[in-house]
């Protein structure tokens, strides 16, 4: 028997992972002039594990591992407009005034949920600056947000996605790219 799962590629492995990460958590320390004044924010439910592991990839590379706090955008359901994603939980028990907040995501293909993001993490004070991280950045040109740090660029086509997995929540660690079940 044959199972079809839509499976084209997988485009990064655990060790590619792990490079991609410690590579992004370089060029946060080399962008961030005082890293001991960064706080990351994870986008949940993925860029939150991702913003633990950046953390952790600082810290080694550093010597100071920045706090990670996380916030949880909710999915429009069904034939909603991406306009109606917002807040459902935030966990981020540190101040943001004065500070670089790093905010990370999994992946970037249209910039709404990492936008809305955006729109929250302003909302709780003036940071000194706000750095977009993400893993693996599949945006559109026309895309309205653009990421600063990025693991990896993937071009997708529009019949196709990527899935991010990790060990923590998944059992392994990899990007893969997929056909659109329509």
């Amino acid at each position: 028997m044959i199972i079809e799962t839509g499976i084209k590629d997988g485009c990064l492995d655990a060790v590619g992972m792990d490079a991609a990460i410690k590579a992004m958590a370089r060029e946060l320390i080399s962008r961030i002039r005082c890293i001991e004044e960064a706080v990351f924010v994870g986008i949940f439910p993925r860029g939150d594990i991702l913003a633990e592991r950046l953390a952790d990839a600082v810290g080694e590379a550093n010597g100071f591992r920045p706090p990670v706090g996380r916030i949880e955008i909710s999915s429009p359901g069904k034939g909603l407009r991406e306009s109606t994603l917002h807040l459902r939980s935030i966990e981020i028990p540190f101040a943001i005034e004065g500070r670089t907040v790093v905010l990370v995501d999994d992946l970037i293909r249209t910039g709404d949920t990492v936008e809305a993001a955006l729109k929250i993490v302003q909302g709780l004070g003036c940071a000194s600056n706000v750095l977009i991280a993400v893993l693996v950045d599949c945006s559109a040109p026309e895309a309205f947000v653009r990421s600063d740090i990025v693991g990896v660029t993937l071009p997708i086509g529009e019949d196709e996605n990527i899935m991010v997995y990790f060990e923590e929540e998944d059992g392994f660690s990899e990007v893969l790219r997929a056909m659109s079940v329509r």
